[in-house]
């Protein structure tokens, strides 16, 4: 979630700090700010209070929410009941604690020189909240970098704004990477893999359950839309945080190689540190896709090649 500012200590995602607490671990003192929406951050900051770290604050980006817009598919809901009724306890229980949201804001920058010290942002008029650790979260995206390696074709979900892919004779797919449809689904799509794999049908009640959870999605992907934050990227916000490369420096190499990803990687490394793309493919596809008025399906990754994380050439020599 490319901010100006998110690479700051004490700015990390919502989903490593919930890993963080599972783990037994906890976050730095100081006060809380979640920036973002959806069941993840909902989720965190009730897992949060009830270990005693109350979240300050929510902020929500510009276009993060829009229950309005997804009353239509309001029924969708209740293909999954008791899901479904877990988010509405959680909503009741922030609203109890009068957890103040922030909503439709805008202009949002991490402030803070050696650490976060609080977050800006706009929301009718210019809002500052000390806190000094900051959850970032826009939406979920799969690891595609081992799905890609594999060669598997992938198409871009204009709902989810990533890539899932598809299934091919040999290898089949579970979990988020074929969309994502959460911890309960990708255990019925394990499921139905394996049953695939060995050459016998998938059980009728979990095909029951997976169109289930699919429908339910619907209505999560339309109520909590990412807002792909590197859109709109500010020229010296950092959009591949492994080599520090920033959107100036993103734009000046479109004018000169066009929006190939793979031009723009071998041109600035984009993409070739530690994480291999993982977290900065979809920031790079967003902003190039902006710049250019085209979209990030147009732009596309860069490709994927084995290995798909870093190996020393310690590991290479033991190899027989």
């Amino acid at each position: 979630m490319p901010l100006p500012g998110w690479t700051l200590p004490g700015v990390m995602g919502v989903g490593a700090a919930q890993i963080l607490l599972k783990s037994g671990g906890d976050l730095p003192a100081g006060d809380i700010v979640i920036v973002g929406s959806g069941p993840l951050p909902l989720l965190l900051t009730e897992q949060l209070s009830a270990v005693g770290r109350p979240v300050k604050a929510v902020v929500e980006p510009d276009g993060a929410s829009a229950l309005l817009a997804s009353t239509p598919l309001a029924y969708h809901a209740c293909a999954a009941p008791k899901t479904a009724f877990k988010g509405i306890m959680l909503l009741a229980k922030r609203a109890l604690r009068r957890t103040p949201v922030w909503r439709r804001t805008t202009a949002i920058a991490i402030d803070g020189d050696e650490r976060a010290t609080g977050i800006r942002f706009t929301s009718g008029k210019e809002i500052r909240i000390d806190a000094s650790n900051l959850l970032l979260h826009d939406g979920i995206v799969p690891n595609l970098n081992p799905i890609r390696a594999a060669n598997l074709l992938t198409h871009y979900s204009e709902q989810q704004k990533t890539w899932h892919a598809k299934p091919n004779n040999v290898i089949r797919l579970a979990g988020d990477g074929a969309g994502i449809l959460g911890a309960d689904a990708a255990v019925v799509s394990g499921r139905l893999a394996a049953r695939e794999v060995c050459g016998a049908d998938g059980s009728d009640a979990d095909l029951s359950v997976l169109a289930k959870q699919r429908s339910f999605r619907r209505f999560i992907d339309r109520n909590y839309p990412p807002v792909c934050t590197a859109t709109h990227a500010e020229p010296d916000t950092v959009l591949c945080r492994c080599e520090m490369i920033r959107a100036h420096q993103v734009e000046q190499s479109i004018a000169s190689h066009g929006t190939d990803p793979n031009a723009i990687k071998r041109a600035l490394r984009i993409g070739m540190g530690p994480c291999q793309g993982r977290m900065c493919g979809h920031s790079l596809a967003d902003f190039a896709g902006s710049k250019t008025q085209t979209t990030s399906e147009t732009v596309g990754l860069a490709k994927a090649r084995n290995p798909i994380l870093p190996v020393s050439f310690q590991k290479l020599a033991k190899l027989e």
